[in-house]
């Protein structure tokens, strides 16, 4: 039985052991999940295991609204692990300390908000995308040239064309969560 010490996912503290036990468990768990996609074990909790966390939830555990996140003592790892994803764990455990404080902490990345919804439709975070795959993200249009803020301080770990003449940025959080 795999055992975490913090949080993986949305959320979480996303300590990088913890999180490539969580991404392998995935991997091993794909079969149960007709969506279930391979996903990089790396340690780092970006919108590919995020995804795959949620998708576990939804169409594995049946959750109507997945956290996307794995906890220590709850029902995503049992479940993961194999075991009764409804049963009680026996010690609940201690709810990290900053965990919150990073997710109250996040700029939005425009000074202003777009006119058109980023929350609702094909631009939103799990839209539904070909071949049962989901959104890893929200869609924020704005006019060339717009400021582009970070929402929250780390390190860019990647830079590339992304499509329709658009980039993408990689940042990793304090906490190892890439946004």
């Amino acid at each position: 039985m795999v055992v975490i010490s913090a949080p993986v996912g949305l959320t979480g503290t996303n300590n990088s052991d913890d999180v490539m036990k969580i991404q392998e468990l995935i991997n091993k768990n794909r079969h149960r999940d007709p969506n279930g996609r391979e996903i990089p074990v790396d340690g780092i909790v970006g919108p590919k295991t995020i995804m795959a966390i949620k998708r576990f939830q939804t169409d594995v555990m049946g959750m109507h609204d997945p956290d996307s996140r794995v906890d220590p003592a709850g029902k995503t790892l049992r479940a993961l692990n194999g075991k009764g994803a409804n049963s009680q764990p026996a010690t609940s455990a201690p709810k990290p300390i900053g965990t919150l404080v990073a997710v109250t902490n996040l700029r939005f990345p425009l000074r202003r908000r777009p006119h058109l919804s980023y929350k609702a439709g094909g631009r939103a975070f799990g839209a539904q995308r070909s071949r049962g795959r989901r959104h890893a993200g929200c869609d924020l249009i704005a006019v060339p040239g717009t400021e582009i803020l970070a929402v929250t301080d780390g390190q860019v770990i990647a830079h590339y064309h992304f499509y329709s003449g658009t980039d993408a940025l990689e940042i990793r959080h304090a906490t190892g969560f890439v946004i």
